[in-house]
């Protein structure tokens, strides 16, 4: 696994040819590109009728290196768009069994070992949930009982402790939980299980006042039906269009490239 370099081209199982940058993440040995990491396998990779030795290969990618990478080339898998999104990189080496099983059943075979390589992989971070916190966010009373029950029903592990403001649940998002990182994220997670329609919909309690406004200045939302009932239209256009919508509908021979489009 490597950073492409300039100037490098692969050719891809959908038959593209693309070039490579040290923006773009590889899977490469000494000799040539194998596939473009977490997006496509290359051509050489491909299976065919005459194939008798499969090698199989699964990773763990950060989204980070992997997102807005296929749409570089215009064109997206359904792999890129699982990576950019985060992905369990704890059952990778099950996901290559249950694969090894599957080639076994149908082709048969004999399986190699698994060679399993492990390198900078996220930190899950306990996150704290004060009850007090909760119970201010929500709007309603909510005892600890209940907020173990949810986190149990979901099964994330934690542990309970006395904070200042009350009791505190300690909880440690699994490997696949990717989307908790701070105390909203389980304040949400208690609200789902819990139930929003258990959530009484109360107003907000504030002052309302009449401020005086400014009779002979417009607003705009009154400028925008004077001009819209004289049989004016308001048009939003698109920020940027292809090259030859621009030459084609603006008669603009010399439009403006975007570095990163």
């Amino acid at each position: 696994m490597r950073w492409g370099r300039k100037g490098e081209q692969l050719k891809l199982l959908n038959g593209n040819t693309v070039e490579l940058d040290e923006q773009v993440g590889v899977i490469a040995d000494d000799k040539e590109i194998e596939s473009l990491a977490g997006i496509m396998g290359g051509d050489s990779t491909a299976v065919t009728l005459d194939t008798t030795n499969i090698y199989l290969e699964a990773a763990f990618w950060w989204p980070e290196a992997i997102q807005g990478r296929s749409r570089r080339f215009n064109f997206s898998t359904d792999a890129g768009h699982r990576f950019e999104r985060g992905v369990d990189y704890a059952t990778t080496v099950e996901h290559i069994e249950r694969i090894s099983a599957l080639i076994l059943e149908i082709c048969g075979g004999q399986a190699g070992p698994v060679d399993d390589q492990i390198v900078n992989l996220p930190q899950r971070k306990p996150v704290r949930l004060r009850v007090s916190r909760a119970e201010r966010v929500l709007g309603i009373e909510l005892s600890p009982a209940v907020i173990a029950d949810v986190f149990q029903r979901l099964q994330l592990p934690f542990a309970r402790e006395q904070g200042d403001d009350g009791e505190v649940f300690v909880v440690t998002p699994p490997s696949y939980r990717f989307d908790i990182e701070i105390e909203e994220d389980l304040i949400e997670e208690v609200a789902r299980i819990y139930g929003f329609e258990r959530i009484p919909a109360r107003p907000p309690i504030a002052e309302s006042e009449m401020r005086p406004t400014d009779e002979a200045r417009r607003s705009t939302h009154a400028v925008r039906h004077a001009i819209a009932a004289r049989d004016y239209q308001e048009v939003i256009n698109f920020a940027f269009v292809e090259e030859k919508w621009e030459r084609d509908f603006a008669s603009n021979d010399n439009p403006i490239r975007l570095l990163n489009p």
